[in-house]
């Protein structure tokens, strides 16, 4: 039933059916403490350029696939449609992570831009867990974790842990790391 729906409304369809899943999955990443290591990793990058989108643990993105690309395959999306959703996913990553300044607030009703993202990656106190969204910010809105402040963009990115430099120390970070005591 659905590999007999049109190309374009599948293609649609993985968007919002991702989006949603991998919202509550990017959530789950900052709230749970281990999981949280893994994600670190992505949000360590102190600026932000097209090619941060790329910086994430390779147990993130094999997760990541697995919750969004395996079951939307198993339910009967065509396989070309999952493969042209997968190259869009990190073309658009690198756009909403890049330092591209503009007004983008007329297309940021209904699509995630770079400011609504780099404002996922800000170190301001109110930035933290908001917006999750990956396509729809409309879900942060539903969700109550939405925030742009209107014409701002953050004074800086990163994390306030010290994650290691280098590929295999990355890799190896969070089996590594301190798990914070409970109540920090």
């Amino acid at each position: 039933m659905v590999a007999a729906q049109p190309w374009a409304l599948q293609f649609l369809e993985a968007m919002l059916l991702t989006d949603l899943a991998q919202y509550w999955f990017h959530r789950a990443f900052h709230r749970v403490p281990f999981l949280w290591g893994f994600h670190a990793v992505h949000h360590s990058a102190k600026r932000m350029d097209w090619l941060a989108g790329a910086r994430m643990h390779f147990i993130e993105i094999i997760a990541l696939r697995g919750i969004t690309s395996l079951p939307l395959l198993t339910i009967g999306f065509a396989p070309s449609v999952l493969q042209a959703y997968v190259g869009f996913v990190y073309v658009y990553s690198s756009l909403v992570h890049a330092n591209v300044s503009g007004n983008f607030d007329w297309l940021g009703r209904f699509l995630v831009t770079p400011r609504f993202h780099h404002w996922h990656h800000a170190i301001e106190p109110e930035a933290v867990d908001k917006n999750f969204a990956i396509h729809f910010p409309w879900l942060d809105r539903l969700f109550g974790t939405h925030l742009l402040p209107p014409g701002q963009w953050p004074s800086g990115y990163g994390v306030p842990e010290e994650v290691p430099q280098g590929y295999r120390a990355q890799a190896l970070y969070p089996f590594r790391r301190k798990q914070p005591a409970r109540g920090d």
